[in-house]
Protein backbone atom coordinates (compact mmCIF):
# COMPACT_ATOMS: atom_id res chain seq x y z
CA UNK A 1 0.00 0.00 0.00
CA UNK A 2 1.59 3.46 -0.75
CA UNK A 3 2.11 6.23 1.84
CA UNK A 4 -0.12 9.45 2.69
CA UNK A 5 3.02 11.27 1.00
CA UNK A 6 3.63 9.33 -1.80
CA UNK A 7 0.04 9.69 -3.16
CA UNK A 8 -0.01 13.18 -2.30
CA UNK A 9 3.09 13.25 -4.52
CA UNK A 10 1.24 11.61 -7.28
CA UNK A 11 -2.03 13.23 -7.49
CA UNK A 12 -0.07 16.83 -7.58
CA UNK A 13 2.25 15.24 -10.51
CA UNK A 14 2.13 17.77 -13.13
CA UNK A 15 3.48 15.22 -15.40
CA UNK A 16 0.42 12.51 -15.08
CA UNK A 17 -2.54 12.16 -17.32
CA UNK A 18 -4.90 14.97 -16.23
CA UNK A 19 -8.88 14.06 -16.42
CA UNK A 20 -11.59 16.92 -16.89
CA UNK A 21 -15.19 16.94 -17.69
CA UNK A 22 -16.39 19.10 -20.12
CA UNK A 23 -20.14 17.74 -20.22
CA UNK A 24 -19.61 15.67 -23.51
CA UNK A 25 -16.96 13.62 -22.85
CA UNK A 26 -13.70 12.96 -21.18
CA UNK A 27 -10.35 14.75 -22.17
CA UNK A 28 -6.97 13.17 -21.20
CA UNK A 29 -4.14 15.55 -21.33
CA UNK A 30 -0.68 14.27 -20.80
CA UNK A 31 2.71 16.12 -20.42
CA UNK A 32 5.35 16.79 -23.82
CA UNK A 33 7.81 15.70 -20.99
CA UNK A 34 6.70 12.27 -21.76
CA UNK A 35 7.35 11.72 -25.16
CA UNK A 36 10.41 13.57 -24.98
CA UNK A 37 13.66 11.66 -25.48
CA UNK A 38 15.38 13.81 -23.05
CA UNK A 39 13.33 12.45 -20.27
CA UNK A 40 15.15 10.96 -17.67
CA UNK A 41 12.56 10.62 -15.24
CA UNK A 42 9.29 12.76 -13.73
CA UNK A 43 9.97 15.83 -13.75
CA UNK A 44 13.49 15.64 -14.20
CA UNK A 45 15.30 15.88 -17.99
CA UNK A 46 18.71 16.61 -19.67
CA UNK A 47 17.49 19.87 -20.57
CA UNK A 48 16.42 20.81 -16.73
CA UNK A 49 18.27 18.50 -14.31
CA UNK A 50 17.38 20.23 -11.83
CA UNK A 51 13.33 19.98 -12.68
CA UNK A 52 11.55 20.67 -15.65
CA UNK A 53 9.80 23.83 -15.43
CA UNK A 54 5.90 24.04 -14.96
CA UNK A 55 4.66 25.78 -17.67
CA UNK A 56 6.47 23.15 -19.62
CA UNK A 57 5.66 20.23 -17.70
CA UNK A 58 1.99 21.75 -17.91
CA UNK A 59 1.95 22.56 -21.60
CA UNK A 60 1.38 25.80 -20.80
CA UNK A 61 4.81 26.67 -22.79
CA UNK A 62 5.94 24.35 -25.82
CA UNK A 63 9.23 23.37 -25.56
CA UNK A 64 10.08 23.13 -29.26
CA UNK A 65 11.68 26.37 -29.12
CA UNK A 66 14.35 27.59 -26.46
CA UNK A 67 13.04 28.15 -23.32
CA UNK A 68 15.69 29.99 -20.72
CA UNK A 69 17.71 27.62 -18.75
CA UNK A 70 17.35 24.87 -21.50
CA UNK A 71 20.72 24.43 -21.48
CA UNK A 72 19.93 24.49 -25.40
CA UNK A 73 18.02 20.96 -25.45
CA UNK A 74 14.87 21.41 -26.67
CA UNK A 75 11.72 18.90 -27.34
CA UNK A 76 12.42 16.05 -29.42
CA UNK A 77 9.54 12.99 -29.75
CA UNK A 78 10.38 9.76 -28.92
CA UNK A 79 10.28 7.70 -31.93
CA UNK A 80 7.27 5.11 -31.08
CA UNK A 81 5.57 7.24 -28.94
Amino acid sequence: MRGKDELEKLRNNPNAARFGWDGTGIEVKTSQCADCVHRVRVGICKAFPDGIPIPILTNKVSHKTPYPGDNGIQFEKELGK
